[in-house]
């Protein structure tokens, strides 16, 4: 599959709102740089998205 526009253009693509497995997979095959919806998370508060990231495995400093 050829490279995105986006990509050509030195941008990232970004999708949002799936909510699928199916249409994960689809984006991951169209080189989706980052994607968001309900399948990865609901929204959060902001102290709860600080734990989320601080109990993933990114290495995230909580900032004040």
């Amino acid at each position: 599959m050829p490279s995105p526009l986006a990509h050509n253009l030195g941008l990232s693509t970004v999708a949002e709102g799936f909510e699928s497995d199916r249409i994960l997979e689809r984006l991951k095959g169209m080189e989706c740089d980052i994607a968001q919806g309900y399948l990865i998370s609901q929204p959060l508060s902001r102290d709860d998205f600080l734990s989320y990231l601080e109990a993933g495995e990114w290495d995230v400093p909580r900032v004040s």
